[in-house]
């Protein structure tokens, strides 16, 4: 189980949103997101306005368990990186007609949201007793190959190795 919470955390790191546990602005965005009516440009604006909130939720699911880990926030900011990891994915995705990876992201986020405000004992402790959580978190191989390929799970990792993070965590399971 602890290799488990280890991947699972690089995985749901691009879901990781503050201790607000109500998400309701965040979720409205993301019922609106619509990949498929979007050119590159618009897709990147959506992005940079939802990709730190959504980096922010699944942070929660370690907070909600062990709340000292609130003091290694991995620093989710937008910036030219993330610009371009996720202007690859809009390439090899929408740029190319395929639109579904890109709505599994934002679909993922969203039912993780409101699994996660439905669900306050959820946590990353608990998240395995939660198959319907799982199975709206657990991306297909293709996305995970696309998220690794255009460097969105480097920068998470980057970032939470940076925050102290990735240290935090790997004491947390080694307990």
């Amino acid at each position: 189980m602890k290799p488990f919470l280890l991947a699972t955390s690089l995985i749901l790191a691009p879901f990781i949103v503050n201790a607000e546990e109500d998400f309701s602005d965040l979720i409205e965005q993301l019922e609106k997101f619509d990949a498929a009516h979007m050119n590159r440009g618009e897709y990147l604006d959506q992005m940079e306005t939802i990709f730190p909130d959504l980096s922010v939720a699944a942070f929660l699911l370690f907070t909600r368990a062990r709340p000292e880990l609130n003091d290694y926030a991995p620093d989710f900011t937008w910036s030219e990186a993330y610009e371009e990891a996720f202007g690859c994915m809009y390439d090899q995705t929408a740029g190319v007609g395929n639109y579904d990876d890109l709505k599994a992201y934002t679909q993922g986020g969203l039912v993780s949201l409101q699994y996660l405000r439905d669900n306050p004992e959820l946590n990353f402790m608990t998240m395995t007793e939660h198959p319907e959580y799982m199975d709206s978190v657990t991306p297909s191989s293709a996305y995970l190959t696309l998220l690794k390929d255009c460097g969105v799970q480097q920068l998470s990792q980057d970032a939470m190795m940076k925050s102290g993070m990735m240290e935090a965590l790997q004491k947390v399971a080694s307990q």
